[in-house]
């Protein structure tokens, strides 16, 4: 019985570090990204700028990446180990947060600029667009 437990558990934990690594984040807006990069507000990086923002993005990639962060998160009651139900109080919640940036509607509507019940060629190009976002 204990086996199956611990073959169980590390199959849980598994499943969990595997979908932590097919999901993608959206990529952020170039011009955000740029803002924040642009310390001076000149709108230019000079090599300190993009140096530093470099090696904040490499940060923020390992803190991302940091298994025990992931696994406290999901550990809800702190015991040190990770039940069936807060896995799966963890993977409903991030199906949510998909299906919510994934909702066909919501998307729709979103693309349908002028409301008229369909998507022109140029509004579909104009969502495909970086800059799609401005045109609201």
């Amino acid at each position: 019985m204990k086996v199956s437990m611990l073959k169980m558990s590390a199959l849980v934990v598994g499943v969990f570090f595997y979908s932590q690594t097919q999901a993608q984040p959206p990529r952020p807006d170039k011009e955000e990204v740029f803002a924040k990069l642009d310390a001076s507000k000149d709108g230019k990086l000079d090599k300190e700028e993009f140096k530093s923002g470099a090696e904040k993005r490499k940060e923020d990639l390992k803190e991302k990446r940091d298994p025990r962060k992931a696994f406290d998160k999901m550990d809800a009651d702190k015991n040190g180990t990770i039940e069936y139900s807060e896995f799966e109080k963890m993977s409903e919640a991030r199906e949510e947060r998909r299906s919510k940036k994934m909702n066909p509607d919501l998307l729709f509507e979103k693309m349908d600029t002028d409301s008229d019940g369909f998507v022109s060629l140029e509004e579909f190009k104009a969502h495909k667009r970086p800059d799609h976002k401005k045109r609201k």
